[in-house]
């Protein structure tokens, strides 16, 4: 590998980066501008070089990192984390925030043609990320005929810290029911015995939408 000092400016990894665009750069090049210096005894492409070589060998993890002589702490968790950056930002592109009423309304539009009423579950992060949607009834739902259990064990799978309830009113009218207050203060309940919180109830209608938690605070008492 040709040492970095003796590249003609205009083939150095920053400048390439300037001049062409990200994808010029090939792997090493990469590497090189997120180390951005070399050691003491070697330059930063010949230490890219032997970066990349872990990495073509599937031990692309601290430990392997910190065997390179040059690569220390610090380098070897900015790498870590540079590698993850994309996936960690696909995965919040591809999974919403559910933090809004207005947020769980959009996320539910397909249900609004639906002529029975379809109860759904958003299983969350701890930063109210979905992680996953599931149709857990189909019909009227209430609390004698929904049990908790349709809810939570999914939740436990999915890891999920929080859980949020939605569901459509075919009539358009978002107006919520009796049924759909003792659906909340029951999910609610169970949900604070095992530690994973409702954080809200969303009834959707054509005609808008209603969010238990604002017009009901009590029932997340």
């Amino acid at each position: 590998m040709t040492p970095i000092i003796s590249l003609p400016k205009a083939k150095r990894p920053r400048e390439k980066l300037r001049q062409q665009g990200v994808e010029s750069l090939d792997l090493i090049e990469l590497v090189a501008l997120i180390l951005r210096t070399g050691s003491l005894h070697q330059d930063v492409l010949c230490l890219s070089e032997r970066v990349v070589d872990l990495l073509r060998k599937g031990e692309w993890n601290l430990s392997s990192l910190l065997s390179i002589e040059g690569i220390g702490e610090g380098k070897a968790s900015e790498l870590l984390a540079a590698l993850y950056l994309r996936d960690a930002v696909e995965a919040v592109q591809e999974s919403p925030f559910l933090i809004t009423p207005q947020a769980v309304y959009d996320a539910c539009r397909d249900l609004l043609d639906k002529p029975q009423e379809h109860l759904v579950v958003f299983f969350l992060s701890s930063r109210n990320q979905e992680i996953s949607r599931e149709i857990v009834s189909i019909g009227t739902a209430s609390a004698s005929l929904l049990h908790p259990r349709e809810i939570f064990r999914p939740a436990i799978l999915h890891n999920a810290s929080t859980v949020l309830l939605a569901h459509n009113h075919p009539s358009g009218d978002p107006s919520p029911s009796l049924a759909d207050r003792n659906v909340t203060r029951q999910i609610m309940q169970a949900g604070r015995e095992i530690d994973i919180q409702l954080i809200d109830h969303v009834v959707c209608g054509k005609d808008g939408y209603v969010s238990l938690r604002n017009t009901a605070p009590e029932l997340f008492l």
